[in-house]
């Protein structure tokens, strides 16, 4: 599914991005992600897990969002969603 999202680059309302980016990530599964590693389901396996926090920071970056991560996943204290 393609989402017509555009890029963050400062000049645009960073609130309204937000918005649209936390429903894409919604819609692909992934918000989950940005919690970090720790708080995905135990019935995920170690795998299943390193993807998920693989496409949520790829369509973040993809969208030039600022993003930390860490071995525990993605950073949710750089980006609120």
């Amino acid at each position: 599914m393609k989402y017509d999202l555009e890029k963050f680059d400062g000049s645009n309302n960073f609130s309204l991005w937000r918005i649209k980016m936390h429903d894409v990530l919604i819609q692909q599964g992934l918000l989950k992600a940005l919690k970090g590693n720790q708080r995905l389901p135990e019935t995920m396996s170690a795998d299943e897990k390193e993807d998920m926090l693989e496409r949520a920071h790829s369509a973040l970056i993809i969208t030039k969002a600022v993003v930390a991560t860490s071995s525990s996943g993605i950073d949710s204290d750089t980006i609120k969603l």
